[in-house]
């Protein structure tokens, strides 16, 4: 390719609408497309990039700024739509492959380069972590067995050659007497850890074994003792232990934390993510205590910071929390947990969840959720997130149900995901395969509400609001303090023609209120069902101004097709979608 005509292409992208005022994408499309001609490859690197076109320092760590990512992510789209419209008569085309900073010119009817797969891991090593026993069933042993469980899954899924069943599957088995071979069969596992933990006094000691499902042998055991407050290290030597067994190689794995977490952090922890597995506003809370505690403790635990900005940001969606009350503690958590570990799956994973859910920011969204898949794969939630939170709100339901898909295999029991698949189903206008997923999700959990409110949605979409609003009404009592099932309930009133009902839930809500935070996306359903279209359009403005989480669905959900087309609600799209840019 000719360097002149390379230069009057470079000046005709330049001057076309996607580019025209955007100083700094021409500058990285330049600095890429300069640099790749002159045949220095080396230097488009993110961190080269970050400095020489982002102005970024010398201290710039791309593992915790995501600018080049995200600005990579941005400069696609641009060119796309260039070349979609302005450029279409271009007789070649300059695009930024996927993964790669090196520009790909090629002739115009060359064919686009491959989008990259979604892994589902089907292959390697299949092994299940049944819960650890607990003696004294209770307290701080159940913590400890709980917590050493969920550790354990957590660093084997994140080694080479180990596809591990995921921890709401894995916790199905709790208390059980799960039969090791019989677990195994059920989920088709070659291989499965079972374990127990006794603590008496400040002292602990823990048993494991590897069982080899088919052939019913116990490839490996050992026992573990230490004091309850080296619990860390307790489960480090647990997990190395099997990895060695299986033959893994653990440098595929994260490095070492970058110091020796407290062991009394550490025990806070456990008790935290023991409390955050419940999903209730009060267990959240009392989750978010627990890890704080870990912090004070050690203020360098970068697995504390991640974990109580997920719980913080869980409040908002499911309980009486301002997401301006909110939005900050989270981020400044996140920060630190990033801080002091760069390679922290979840520590990416919720700062993903934040720029998606609260911050209508996609692109650093998705960059963030691919950065946590890439660091573990077998991050369920991260699959879960990724696709509830960006693909869905976009539209891009096929891309949702093929990670949902994959998550699927590793965590079939999971009542979270299930739930998203219902969600994803019933955004798509596919009220009845909602149903039948949102029923497997409540056979999981009963208690579980957020399966509930969307099988009344679902219901509503096929004619049943009748037993829609049943549904709701007998399970109105699981939600206590979180409005969610009352805003429902009191949109499919009005839907229904039962002005009197809605209005007392507005009522309600104006009780509440005087006590706590309720949101106007709740109140703003029940003016939609009671047909009140400017007041609806109203409060979901005011929800968008205190960046109110289930906002960044209200494109998709088919509720709010009443309001497609009226200014307000457009303008409302335009700001939460960034339509027009």
């Amino acid at each position: 390719m000719q360097r002149d005509s390379v230069e009057s292409a470079l000046a005709r992208i330049e001057e076309s609408k996607p580019f025209a005022l955007s100083l700094r994408m021409k500058r990285f499309l330049r600095f890429a497309v300069g640099r790749a001609l002159a045949g220095d490859r080396d230097a488009l690197k993110e961190y080269t990039i970050g400095v020489e076109v982002f102005d970024r320092t010398a201290d710039y760590d791309p593992r915790i700024d995501s600018i080049v990512r995200v600005e990579a992510r941005r400069l696609r789209k641009k060119l796309a739509q260039y070349y979609a419209v302005e450029g279409a008569a271009e007789p070649f085309r300059i695009s930024l492959p996927e993964g790669s900073y090196v520009p790909l010119i090629q002739p115009k009817d060359a064919p686009p380069p491959a989008e990259p797969p979604i892994v589902a891991l089907t292959s390697g090593t299949a092994l299940l972590v049944l819960p650890f026993t607990a003696s004294p069933p209770e307290g701080e042993a159940e913590f400890f067995a709980d917590g050493l469980t969920e550790e354990l899954i957590n660093e084997l899924s994140q080694v080479d050659g180990l596809r591990v069943v995921a921890r709401s599957t894995a916790f199905q088995f709790k208390g059980r007497g799960a039969d090791a071979r019989h677990a195994g069969a059920q989920l088709g596992v070659s291989h499965i850890v079972e374990g127990g933990v006794r603590v008496l006094g400040g002292q602990l000691r823990a048993t494991a074994q590897l069982i080899h499902v088919q052939e019913g042998l116990t490839e490996w055991s050992d026992g573990f003792g230490g004091v309850l407050s080296d619990a860390f290290s307790v489960q480090q030597q647990i997990a190395k232990a099997v990895a060695r067994v299986l033959g893994a190689q653990l440098a595929g794995a994260p490095p070492d934390p970058p110091h020796v977490v407290s062991g009394d952090a550490y025990q806070h922890l456990l008790e935290g993510r023991y409390f955050a597995g419940r999903m209730t506003p009060a267990n959240l809370r009392r989750s978010v205590e627990c890890y704080q505690r870990a912090i004070q403790m050690d203020p360098r635990f970068a697995a504390a910071y991640a974990a109580c900005a997920g719980s913080v940001l869980m409040l908002a969606l499911f309980g009486r929390v301002a997401p301006s009350m909110v939005i900050p503690e989270a981020g400044l958590a996140l920060y630190k947990a990033l801080l002091y570990n760069p390679e922290l799956p979840a520590g990416h994973l919720w700062r993903a969840y934040l720029k998606a859910t609260y911050e209508w920011n996609w692109d650093e969204a998705e960059v963030d959720f691919q950065r946590a898949l890439e660091l573990n794969p077998s991050l369920v939630s991260a699959r879960i997130y990724y696709a509830s939170t960006v693909m869905a709100p976009l539209g891009r339901f096929a891309e949702a149900l093929a990670h949902l898909n994959a998550a699927r295999l590793l965590d079939p029991a999971s009542v979270v995901l299930s739930t998203a698949m219902g969600m994803v189903h019933y955004l798509r206008h596919q009220a009845a395969a909602a149903v039948e997923e949102l029923r497997q999700a409540i056979a999981l959990n009963s208690e579980y509400y957020g399966a509930h409110r969307y099988l009344a949605f679902a219901m509503h979409g096929l004619g049943e609001t009748a037993d829609a609003i049943r549904l709701l009404e007998d399970v109105r009592y699981l939600a206590a303090d979180d409005p969610r099932i009352s805003g429902a309930l009191g949109y499919l009133y009005g839907a229904a023609g039962q002005p009197d009902s809605a209005k007392n839930v507005l009522r309600e809500f104006d009780t509440i209120a005087t006590r706590g935070y309720v949101a106007s996306y709740d109140r703003a359903l029940v003016y939609l069902g009671l047909g009140e279209l400017d007041t609806a359009c109203r409060l979901l403005t005011e929800a968008c101004t205190e960046h109110e989480p289930w906002l960044a669905l209200v494109r998709a959900d088919p509720v709010f097709l009443p309001l497609h087309g009226m200014p307000a609600f457009e303008t409302l799209l335009a700001r939460i979608f960034h339509q027009g840019e």
